[in-house]
Formats: C-alpha cells, sequence, structure tokens
C-alpha cells in the first residue's frame, strides 16, 4: 500500500485493523483500505477499495493507483488485471484503523534467525541465569543458617558435657587427695 494518499504505509510498517462482523462489510466505501486472505498468495493482503460491485470489491494498491497508466477506472474496458484484484465482499477479514511507522521491521528483525536469539533467546537465557545464581545463593544462605545454629547447639552442648567432665575430674581428684590424707594420717599415728 506504498503511497502518496494520507492513509498509505510502507513496507515494514505495522498496521492495526478492526475485524469485520458481515453486517459492517455493507458499510465499507470506495477508499477504505480493506485486508483479506489471498489463497494464490497463502497470505492476508491489504489494498484500498477502488470500486463495490454487488457482491464483490475492486481493490488496488496505492502505488499502482498514483500511476496514470495501471491506475484501476471503472469505466474502462482495457484496465491491467496485474494490478488491481476482484475479491468477494464475505472475504474481507478486517479494515484499516491506523499504522505505526517501521514497526514491523523490528518484528521482522525478531523473527530472523539473529534477532530472535539475540532479542528473546539471549535476555530469557540470562534471566534464568541470574534466578539460578539468586537460588544458589539462597541455599547456601540457608544451609550456612542451618549449620550455624547446628553448631551453635553443639556448642552448647559440648560446653555443658566439658564442665560436667571437669566436674567429675575434680571429685575424683578430691576424693583422691582425701584418700592420700587418710592414708597419710594413719601412717603418722603408728
Amino acid at each position: 500500500m506504498m503511497g502518496n494518499e494520507e492513509d498509505s504505509f510502507d513496507e515494514g510498517d505495522m498496521i492495526f485493523v478492526k475485524m469485520m462482523k458481515a453486517k459492517d462489510i455493507e458499510k465499507l466505501k470506495v477508499g477504505d483500505i480493506v485486508t483479506w486472505y489471498d489463497i494464490n498468495r497463502k497470505a492476508f493482503n491489504t489494498h484500498r477499495i477502488v470500486d463495490i460491485g454487488s457482491n464483490y470489491f475492486v481493490t488496488q494498491g496505492d502505488k499502482a493507483a498514483d500511476d496514470p497508466d495501471l491506475k484501476y477506472d471503472p469505466d474502462r474496458n482495457d484496465n491491467n488485471p496485474n494490478y488491481y484484484e476482484i475479491i468477494n465482499k464475505s472475504d474481507v477479514k478486517a479494515v484499516h484503523v491506523s499504522t505505526w511507522k517501521g514497526a514491523g521491521k523490528a518484528l521482522d528483525f525478531l523473527q530472523s534467525p539473529i534477532g530472535f536469539p539475540l532479542c528473546i533467546v539471549l535476555p530469557a537465557v540470562l534471566i534464568l541465569i541470574f534466578e539460578g545464581a539468586v537460588l544458589v545463593r539462597n541455599v547456601i544462605k540457608y544451609n550456612n543458617a542451618k549449620m550455624e545454629a547446628k553448631f551453635k547447639q553443639g556448642k552448647v552442648e559440648d560446653l555443658s558435657l566439658l564442665e560436667q567432665e571437669r566436674e567429675k575430674i575434680r571429685q575424683e581428684i578430691l576424693q583422691e587427695l582425701k584418700q592420700k590424707e587418710q592414708s597419710q594420717a594413719e601412717e603418722d599415728n603408728k
């Protein structure tokens, strides 16, 4: 639909359309830009309506319509069929609403062998790596906290056992000293 019309658009532009209902198709007029599925191209096609028949539209791209030799004229019988298309009214899927200049090029790049990995796969991988690192860091923090708590618990238990052992050794030493004193006292009494 490249052309000089105000609502013309270029290759690489993104167009926004309004889906058509059967009752709305009858409201279309010459100059409206319509989209239909072209069976020959196996793709959607978008052209401007240049003539309306009882159950069909004649459509033509603005670039061809700008050339006086190629422009469709309903009053002429020598129109070049390579530069206009006749479509059934029931084949119309949507009508053009607005255009976003250049956005289609960005989408085309995203669908390219370089664009998809660069703009979709690489950021996804980086996010996964970052989230993996955060997960590993949190697991390590959790395990460290768990080990510290276990260490503190073990330290308290070890100190308690150590104190019990000290007390036991003290008691044994005191008992030995008492026995030595008694045996010494018995020897002195003899």
